[in-house]
């Protein structure tokens, strides 16, 4: 019989990054919220109800976030400076990336954990698709293509044709990328259904 650590080896879950509340610096660029002296609210709903909501100074290199922590009678307010740093891009303006407070890389997303606000890496997340097996992956990502070419989802669905206004070699690269897709999602299929009888 085996010792310890022989047998199947069972991954430990992750949290994901789409259970988290995330900060993004392209959406706050985009609706010009990152104005130095801007004051602001950023919110996170759920059916159309807010579940999570902090306070945004924004100044020339940094923004201060303040926010709840804890619960019940254990919650107090806490604040957070989170330093901007910009790059300069090759056809010219900048780009603006949040420095991580826990290790300083440059992101552009940070995540809301117990108490901080950090990178996808200081929380240990992973994204979703990551937790998928390898089949659900080959068929989320024939249905991307799917979606890109304006077809109806789903492998049992016929292809359609091309889209008006779309180049033929980009419909025609985008076709073999399904039907590869496609092809990888029945091979998984016929094997899962072999190994079943």
């Amino acid at each position: 019989m085996g010792g310890f650590g022989s047998g199947r080896q069972f991954k430990r879950y992750r949290r994901t990054t789409s259970s988290m509340y995330k900060l993004d610096i392209r959406n706050l660029n985009k609706s010009g919220l990152l104005t130095p002296w801007s004051v602001f609210d950023w919110t996170w709903s759920k059916d159309g109800k807010v579940v999570a909501q902090i306070n945004v100074r924004a100044s020339e290199d940094r923004i201060l976030l303040t926010y709840p922590v804890g619960s019940g009678d254990d919650l107090r307010t806490q604040q957070l400076s989170v330093q901007i740093e910009r790059t300069t891009c090759n056809l010219g303006g900048n780009r603006s990336w949040f420095k991580c407070p826990a290790c300083n890389r440059r992101v552009a997303i940070l995540y809301w954990g117990t108490r901080l606000f950090t990178c996808r890496h200081c929380n240990d997340l992973v994204y979703a698709s990551q937790h998928e097996s390898r089949i659900f992956r080959a068929i989320s990502r024939a249905d991307k293509v799917r979606e890109r070419l304006g077809w109806e989802p789903g492998l049992a669905n016929p292809m359609g044709n091309k889209p008006k206004g779309m180049h033929w070699r980009t419909f025609e690269n985008l076709t073999a990328k399904y039907e590869q897709m496609a092809s990888m999602s029945y091979g998984c299929i016929s094997r899962m259904l072999g190994a079943t009888r």
